[in-house]
């Protein structure tokens, strides 16, 4: 006995308000209504089946405006009316002036976002791909538009002489004008400092989440697309993740729990494939064990996570204009291989899980990992960083929130590198240290190193001999030389476990 399915539809009789139904298979990929049975598959038959056989085509034709195919079939005996709907891909079929489409085994209403992309699409048109009314090229940021041309000659998309082009020229190689000459929708994304003015939602909001789901810190990305893809990592990475931290000879090597090119094919994914319809910024949310990418933009009409995304398939771009321009700036390497890069990535990586949901009308990836183990009971280094109040903080730049430094005005692009500096300055520091540490012991246990420590522990009970190094610029070794010192003198005493000790100062002699 055959079962509804997204192609089939069951009513043990005739109403008209199954009309829509008819609507919805339209709009979708086709399909068949079988009145006379039940939603079980059990034939009932159709009492009145030779004058249905005649009213239905008028009715439907009139309601509707389409011609479908109504049949007369028996099944054990029962009369039973078959409807044979055919896709209709070109124009929109409406009932009572609303939109409907068949969605896996159910009839929905068309609305909002899904309705505004559903009747671009009848048109051959994205969302990304249209103009906004009022909005002309001379709102774009020129900043922006030069930063781009620079990834693109690096990838080799733009020779050296089209580094001259025009803005409106630039626009017209990468097809974001339409046929009056208009910047498209995708433009505005793509090359103003805050692309949320035009496209509401089109942002990144970060959150560091503690026990019982308390928010300890947040930031957000509102500058232009590619800026929100460059500077998301070097956010994760200098704010919200815990590196290990190990050596080979002298080097200092740290190792991030999720590899990059897992987090920046899932960045570039969730702002390439979001829903730009839908007001509903982009959400990575950071716990100590797991992060979460999630962005507004279900998977395409009949895929699946396991029969689809998983396996090798087609690209399906939603916002093809976004993604033609992140492929010339070099964020996209080849097209259907993203979601295969983040798992084979992982894999290599080791002790990290990846999977990937459907939920809350989006699409998420989330990473597992292992919380790494060092030396830290209050993780200062986030304290420090998050030194403003969790609570009110949003920011339309990083850097702001992580050195306090730089006044809101400024381009991300200025403060990012500014951040990449201050970053590249503390682990040569390191470096450096750690090249000195045969050198420096004999140095360290003198009384200057001894107060400074003491000093230090003071200011904050919760520094670990790690920090205390890495703020003094002077090596662990000889930290922790003083502190066994310290500790035997009576001056401190060591509380907590084995892996993870605290020293608490008793008092200063």
């Amino acid at each position: 006995m055959r079962q509804e399915s997204q192609n089939t539809e069951y009513k043990e009789q005739w109403k008209d308000e199954y009309l829509a139904w008819v609507a919805g298979f339209a709009n979708a990929k086709g399909g068949t209504i079988i009145i006379g049975k039940s939603d079980k598959g059990t034939s009932v038959g159709v009492p009145n089946s030779k004058k249905l056989l005649e009213d239905l085509p008028n009715k439907i034709n009139s309601h509707l405006g389409i011609q479908v195919a109504v049949n007369l079939i028996t099944e054990l005996e029962k009369q039973l009316i078959e409807i044979i709907v055919a896709p209709h891909p070109i124009f929109p079929v409406a009932y009572k002036s609303r939109y409907y489409q068949r969605i896996g085994s159910t009839n929905q209403e068309l609305k909002g976002a899904a309705l505004t992309n559903f009747l671009l699409l009848k048109q051959g048109l994205t969302f990304d791909g249209v103009s906004i009314p009022s909005l002309s090229i001379d709102k774009l940021s020129l900043p922006a538009i030069e930063s781009f041309k620079q990834l693109a000659l690096q990838s080799g998309s733009l020779t050296s002489s089209e580094m001259n082009l025009s803005v409106s020229e630039l626009l017209d190689k990468l097809l974001l004008l339409d046929n009056a000459q208009e910047p498209k929708r995708a433009a505005f994304l793509l090359f103003t400092n805050e692309p949320q003015r035009y496209v509401s939602g089109s942002f990144i909001q970060f959150a560091f989440f503690e026990a019982f789901e308390i928010i300890k810190f947040k930031d957000e990305l509102r500058s232009d697309i590619i800026q929100q893809a460059t500077s998301a990592i070097s956010l994760l990475k200098a704010k919200y993740l815990k590196a290990s931290v190990s050596f080979n000879g002298l080097q200092r090597l740290e190792r991030f729990p999720i590899p990059d090119e897992a987090l920046r094919e899932s960045i570039i994914n969730a702002i390439v494939h979001k829903n730009y319809a839908v007001p509903d910024p982009i959400h990575i949310t950071v716990t100590s064990n797991k992060l979460t990418i999630w962005n507004p933009g279900e998977l395409p009409d009949g895929w699946t996570i396991s029969e689809n995304l998983l396996a090798t398939h087609p690209s399906n771009r939603r916002n093809p204009n976004i993604a033609n321009v992140f492929t010339k700036a070099g964020f996209i390497e080849s097209w259907g291989r993203g979601i295969t890069r983040i798992v084979e990535s992982c894999k290599l990586h080791g002790n990290v899980g990846v999977s990937f949901h459907v939920v809350n009308g989006g699409f998420q990836v989330s990473f597992a990992f292992i919380d790494i183990e060092d030396e830290v009971i209050a993780d200062t280094s986030r304290e420090m960083l998050a030194s403003e109040p969790s609570t009110s903080r949003e920011t339309t730049n990083t850097s702001r929130e992580m050195l306090a430094s730089e006044p809101s005005t400024s381009r991300e692009t200025t403060n990012t590198s500014r951040e990449t500096a201050a970053l590249a300055q503390n682990t040569s520091r390191e470096n450096h240290g750690a090249s000195r540490e045969a050198t420096e012991t004999s140095k360290e246990i003198h009384d200057t190193s001894r107060e400074t420590i003491l000093q230090a522990l003071s200011t904050n009970e919760n520094f670990t001999a790690k920090l205390i190094a890495e703020q003094l610029g002077i090596t662990e070794k000889g930290v922790r030389y003083h502190l066994d010192k310290l500790k035997a003198e009576g001056i401190i005493k060591r509380e907590g476990s084995t892996k993870k000790p605290i020293w608490r100062l008793l008092t200063h002699k």
